[in-house]
């Protein structure tokens, strides 16, 4: 017989009152959590006027290919940076190598960082922010968007819904693609997404929060809260894309002075899985960011200048009937901008003379010469060239190119495009000549027409 306690009145009332108790720590508790819209509305007051912080940024991408044998390793990237109102540094590290990059108002400085055997200290390119253009993030998404097609593999357009997604909910609805391209020296893959906001004070993710989900309150009892929320993309953003942007899980911790310390956002779309943990630190402390000067830095990143001093082989040629105010880009038959004999005795030289309607002339004029040394010409097309060409030079056709004529000045086969009349362009063949390469350098040195 198993014995049954027995309450008198005086047990009755003691569970009574613990009942009571109970509720009440409950409904204090309760009372204790902060409004979802209040704690938003005033973490925003705190980031604005803070003026300064840091910021770590990791990001783990997994992706899961079905034509793969076995599962690829995850994806890790990182970015550490310091902002303040006036200028900001950022360090990232990902799949491809690091690069390093500071804005100071108008000013943005970027540079590729080597291995840990490079000796040499990398140089910084310079740009002025007002020549980076902003289409919006609207604009942005539809370009992504249209460059997604049925030949792409599953984890290609995964991977591409998930970075769209996390521009939105990291950087905000009105996120800057420019200003996350200018802070991260023109990285704007998920970990950067967070940078799209920084075009003021960095609020965009608390925007997304208050305006693209229902957020909850945890107490953590010392003064922080954590506010949890399923964020989902809005319509006019989606229709842009073309695609299905998938939602976000997002967590922010908030101290009891209202400043952020941590977001966690988890974005996933079938074959993708993202993890991304930012942590904010040193609010309102001192940030020393020194802007790179002098020697450090090469103000003019579109020309290889050294490069080109190197090329014993080529004469360089221009058209001294040029129309004044052209612009000149220079660029090597490889692709890559610069010049490095030693790997390619042949390489040749490509110079696009560009009209600059600022300058006066039609903008869409343009005059392009590819210089090759003839022996090298020759050894690709043993097709001879015939006098009695345009300008008077001899000449042979290029029977996939008709659009181009290739004729022989002095050492140099020139093979020429323009979208002049004939006349004209006969006109500038004829007045090709020899220029120094310092000339040259000095021409190419302004930015080229719209850049």
């Amino acid at each position: 017989m198993v014995a049954r306690p027995r309450f008198g009145l005086q047990g009755v009332l003691t569970l009574a009152l613990v009942g009571v108790m109970v509720a009440a720590l409950a409904h204090l508790a309760t009372d204790d959590s902060p409004d979802p819209e209040q704690l938003l509305a005033d973490t925003r007051r705190a980031v604005e006027s803070a003026g300064s912080f840091r910021i770590a940024v990791r990001t783990q991408l997994d992706i899961e290919d079905p034509e793969a044998s076995r599962s690829a390793p995850p994806h890790r990237m990182s970015t550490e940076g310091s902002w303040s109102t006036r200028r900001s540094h950022t360090r990232h590290a990902g799949v491809f190598g690091g690069d390093e990059s500071i804005v100071d108002g108008e000013a943005a400085y970027h540079r590729y960082l080597g291995s840990a055997d490079d000796q040499a200290e990398p140089v910084w390119t310079m740009t002025e922010t007002d020549r980076i253009t902003d289409e919006g993030l609207a604009g942005e998404l539809h370009q992504r968007g249209l460059g997604l097609d049925d030949d792409d593999m599953a984890f290609v357009a995964d991977q591409t819904a998930v970075e769209a997604a996390a521009w939105i909910y990291m950087g905000g609805t009105d996120a800057s693609i420019a200003t996350m391209s200018v802070t991260t020296g023109g990285y704007v893959g998920i970990d950067a997404s967070i940078f799209g906001g920084f075009s003021g004070a960095p609020t965009g993710f608390l925007e997304a929060i208050a305006e693209l989900g229902h957020p909850d309150v945890t107490y953590d009892g010392n003064g922080g809260s954590t506010l949890v929320a399923t964020l989902r993309a809005p319509e006019d953003l989606v229709d842009a894309y073309g695609h299905p942007i998938p939602d976000g899980t997002v967590e922010l911790a908030v101290g009891p002075d209202h400043l952020p310390t941590a977001l966690q956002v988890r974005i996933d779309q079938d074959t993708v899985r993202s993890l991304t943990e930012v942590e904010f630190t040193a609010w309102k402390e001192p940030v020393d960011i020194q802007v790179p000067s002098g020697d450090q830095v090469d103000t003019t990143p579109w020309l290889d200048e050294d490069g080109l001093r190197q090329l014993t082989r080529i004469t360089f040629l221009a058209p001294a009937a040029r129309p004044e105010g052209w612009g000149l880009m220079v660029s090597s038959t490889d692709d890559s901008g610069t010049f490095d004999p030693g790997y390619d005795e042949c390489l040749g030289v490509q110079l696009d003379w560009v009209g600059d309607e600022r300058a006066g002339s039609a903008e869409n004029e343009y005059f392009s010469t590819l210089l090759t040394p003839v022996d090298c010409a020759l050894d690709l097309d043993p097709t001879p060239f015939q006098p009695g060409g345009p300008g008077g030079f001899p000449s042979r056709p290029d029977p996939e190119l008709p659009e181009e004529v290739e004729v022989l000045v002095g050492d140099m086969a020139v093979a020429v495009q323009s979208n002049f009349p004939s006349p004209e362009q006969d006109a500038l063949i004829a007045s090709l000549a020899p220029v120094d390469v310092e000339a040259l350098i000095a021409i190419a040195s302004a930015p080229p027409p719209g850049e």
